[in-house]
C-alpha cells in the first residue's frame, strides 16, 4: 500500500534532522518528486532508512480536462512501518506489497532496495483486477467489469423482456389484421362504440374538451370537418383542442379580472365568449375546465360551455376557455345601468340564478354510473351571473368551484383552501377560517350567504312599491312562520321612497351600489371584512319600507326576509338552494296578470309569447 503524505513528510522530516548530524549516506539515496520541502534537498533526493525502501508507484487519474484517464507517477523514499505496539518495524513489506490489491481508483507501486536512485529504474507492475487496453492504457469503459454480475445480468433480463414483448405485440396485432383487416392493440370489446361516443359517461382525454351537443353546436363541428355523435341529444360530441383557436377572430375585448381577460370572438359565423387565462392560472383553467365537464351539467341557468384550448399567441401561451355569448353581460353591469327593475323581473332574475346554484348543489344519478357531482361555486356575486335575456340569467366562472362526489366520498380538490373567492362576498365561516371542509354542506352554505347579498343588489334597484293586495294571501310565509332566527341588520331610511297604490305606478329606485358599500373600502381586506361581519354583526342595511307593516306583502318584503335568512351568521340556518327556488317560483306565480305592465307582460308564467326564442345564447333578430 503506497504510503501517505502525511506520514511520508513527518517521516522526512526526521530523515532531515539525522541528516545534518551525519555525512551523506551511501546507498540509501532514493529518487524523490515531491519537491524540496518533502524530499530535503533541490536536487530531487531524499534520504532513506537503512531499513526501508525507494519507491516508484504510478496512479490512474482522470483527467478533466481531455476527458481521458492519465497515469501520474511518483517517486520518494518510503518509511518504516509500525507494529501493533507502536514500534518501527524492519522494513516497508506492506506498503511495497499494496499493489496485489485492487482499489477503487488504480493504484500500483514497486519498490527497491539495491543502491542509490535504484527506484528510478524500476516499474510497476500493472494494476490489480483492472484489464488493460490494447494500447496498454486505461479507460472509463474499463471499470465495467468492477460492476456487480447481479446488476448486469438483471439489466440483460429486462431487455430480453422488453424484446419479448415488443415481438408478441407485433405478432399479436399481425394476427388481428390478417382477420379484420384492421391495425389495433385492443380488443374489440374495449374499444369506443358508437353507443359509448354517444353516452354523457364518456372518459376525456386531457386534449380532447367537449360541445354541448345541440343542434346549432353540432352544425359547428360539421363545418369544421369534426364527427359529432348521432346520439339522442343527451350525450357529448368529441373536438380535438388544436382545431378550436385557429378557427377564432377576435372581435372586442370586454374586461380583465382576477384570472385573465374576456373577448368577444367569432367562431364560423356565430358570436361566442373567450376567456384567456394567465398562465399562471393554469390551475384556475384546468379547474373551470373540468367542472364544465361534469356529466349532467347542463342547465338553462348554467353558462354553456363550447370548447377549451391552448394555444401560443406569439411568445405567450393562452388558455382559452370558450362559453355562450350574451350581449347585456354580467349582472352586475345588468344592474348598472340606468333603467330599474320591475317587482316581476326582479324575481325572475333572482329564481334563475338561485335555480343555476341549485343545480350545482344537488348531485343527479343517471343510467348506468353516470353521476352529477355536487358542486359548490365558492364565488357566488353579481359579476359571476350572466343575464341571458331580460328576467334570465345564468352561474358562470367555475375557477374556484369545489365538487364532491358522493359514491367515492371525495372532493376534487381534495384539500381546498378557505378563503378564496370575493372578500365582499364571503360568508361569516369563510373569513374567521371556521369553516369545516370535511363537511361538503359548510361550501355550499357559504354560497347561499353570498347569493344573499346578490339579493340585496337585485332589491336595491327594484322600482318600489307594493304589490297588489291579493298578492299578499297567495304569497308564501317566509320570516312569520320561521323558527330561523335573524340577525341584526342596519336600517336606512329611504327618503325617495315613491307610496303608491299599485305596481304600475312611477316610483323610484334606489342607484346601485355593491354590498357593505361606505362600511368598507373599495377593496377591503380579510381583516376589514372579518371586523364588519363576524365581529360587529353587521349586513347591508335594508330600506324600511321593505320591512313595514304598511308594505307587508311585497315582493320587496318577501325579498328582505328571504336574505335576512340567507345570511344568518349561523350556516345552519339559512335556506337550501332548492327552497329558494321554489319559494321565489310560488311568489312569481302568484304574481297576477293584471298587474303586469307591457314590459313586464313577457315575464310572466301564464303569458305566451307568440314564438319561441331559442336560447342559443347569440343574440338574434326578433321574429314578428
Amino acid at each position: 500500500m503506497p504510503v501517505t503524505e502525511a506520514n511520508f513528510v513527518e517521516d522526512r522530516s526526521k530523515q532531515r534532522a539525522a541528516a545534518t548530524t551525519t555525512e551523506m549516506p551511501t546507498n540509501r539515496l532514493c529518487y524523490c518528486t515531491y519537491g524540496p520541502e518533502v524530499c530535503g534537498s533541490a536536487n530531487e533526493t531524499c534520504i532513506k532508512d537503512p531499513k526501508a525502501a525507494c519507491f516508484h508507484s504510478v496512479e490512474l487519474v482522470h483527467n478533466t480536462e481531455t476527458k481521458a484517464m492519465e497515469k501520474w507517477h511518483s517517486y520518494g523514499c518510503l518509511p518504516l512501518e509500525l507494529t501493533m505496539e507502536g514500534r518501527e518495524a524492519s522494513a516497508s513489506h506492506f506498503q511495497c506489497n499494496g499493489w496485489r490489491s485492487s482499489h477503487t481508483q488504480p493504484k500500483s507501486i514497486a519498490c527497491c532496495d539495491e543502491g542509490n536512485y535504484c527506484n528510478k529504474n524500476i516499474t510497476p507492475p500493472p494494476f490489480s483486477n483492472v484489464p488493460s487496453t490494447p494500447e496498454g492504457g486505461h479507460s472509463l469503459e474499463s471499470f465495467i467489469s468492477h460492476m456487480p454480475l447481479v446488476l448486469i445480468v438483471l439489466v440483460g433480463v429486462v431487455g430480453a423482456a422488453l424484446v419479448l414483448m415488443l415481438i408478441t405485440c407485433a405478432i399479436v396485432s399481425y394476427i388481428r389484421y390478417r382477420k379484420t383487416g384492421k391495425w389495433r392493440f385492443l380488443p374489440a370489446s374495449r374499444l369506443p362504440s358508437k353507443k359509448r361516443r354517444s353516452c354523457p359517461l364518456i372518459e376525456h382525454a386531457d386534449n380532447v374538451y367537449i360541445f354541448n351537443n345541440t343542434n346549432e353546436k353540432t352544425k359547428m363541428l360539421v363545418d369544421i370537418g369534426v364527427e359529432a355523435s348521432s346520439g339522442s341529444g343527451s350525450g357529448v360530441a368529441h373536438l380535438v383542442q388544436r382545431t378550436v383557436g385557429g378557427h377564432l377572430v377576435r372581435k372586442e375585448w370586454i374586461g380583465k379580472g382576477r384570472y385573465g381577460e374576456v373577448w368577444k370572438a367569432e367562431f364560423h359565423g356565430s358570436d361566442v365568449a373567450v376567456k384567456v387565462f394567465y398562465t399562471t392560472e393554469e390551475h384556475s383553467w384546468k379547474n373551470e375546465r373540468e367542472v364544465y365537464q361534469s356529466t349532467m351539467l347542463n342547465h338553462e341557468n348554467i353558462l354553456r360551455f363550447v370548447a377549451a384550448d391552448i394555444q401560443g399567441n406569439q411568445s405567450i401561451t393562452e388558455m382559452l376557455l370558450i362559453t355562450d355569448f350574451h350581449e347585456l353581460g354580467s349582472l352586475h353591469d345588468y344592474l348598472k345601468r340606468g333603467e330599474p327593475l320591475s317587482s316581476l323581473e326582479a324575481l325572475q332574475l333572482a329564481h334563475s340564478a338561485v335555480s343555476g346554484i341549485a343545480h350545482l348543489h344537488d348531485t343527479l344519478t343517471g343510467t348506468g354510473s353516470g353521476c352529477k357531482p355536487e358542486i359548490a361555486h365558492r364565488d357566488i356575486k353579481s359579476k359571476n351571473i350572466i343575464v341571458k335575456r331580460a328576467g334570465v340569467c345564468a352561474i358562470a366562472d367555475f375557477g374556484l368551484a369545489i365538487r364532491y362526489y358522493a359514491k367515492e366520498r371525495r372532493m376534487d380538490p381534495a384539500n381546498p383552501n378557505i378563503q378564496v373567492g370575493t372578500k365582499r362576498y364571503m360568508a361569516p365561516e369563510v373569513l374567521d377560517k371556521t369553516l369545516n371542509v370535511k363537511d361538503f354542506n359548510s361550501f355550499k352554505h357559504a354560497d347561499i350567504y353570498s347569493y344573499a347579498l346578490v339579493l340585496w343588489e337585485l332589491a336595491r334597484r327594484v322600482d318600489n312599491g307594493p304589490l297588489p293586495a291579493n298578492m299578499s294571501t297567495n304569497a308564501p310565509s317566509l320570516s312569520n312562520d320561521s323558527s330561523i332566527p335573524t340577525d341584526p341588520v342596519a336600517h336606512s331610511p329611504s327618503p325617495t321612497l315613491s307610496k303608491r297604490s299599485d305596481e304600475s305606478s312611477t316610483g323610484t329606485a334606489r342607484p346601485y351600489e355593491p354590498p357593505f358599500e361606505g362600511m368598507v373600502a373599495s377593496d377591503p381586506s380579510f381583516e376589514e371584512m372579518k371586523q364588519i361581519v363576524c365581529e360587529e354583526q353587521r349586513r347591508p342595511p335594508l330600506e324600511e319600507s321593505w320591512r313595514s307593516d304598511e308594505f307587508k306583502g311585497t315582493s320587496l318584503h318577501l325579498l328582505a326576509d328571504l336574505m335576512i335568512e340567507c345570511w344568518s351568521s349561523k350556516p345552519s340556518c339559512r335556506h337550501s338552494a332548492l327552497k329558494l327556488k321554489t319559494t321565489l317560483k310560488r311568489m312569481i306565480e302568484s304574481f297576477p296578470l293584471s298587474s303586469i305592465t307591457a314590459s313586464d307582460k313577457w315575464l310572466s308564467p301564464a303569458y305566451q309569447p307568440p314564438y319561441r326564442d331559442v336560447d342559443s345564447g347569440i343574440r338574434s333578430k326578433t321574429q314578428s
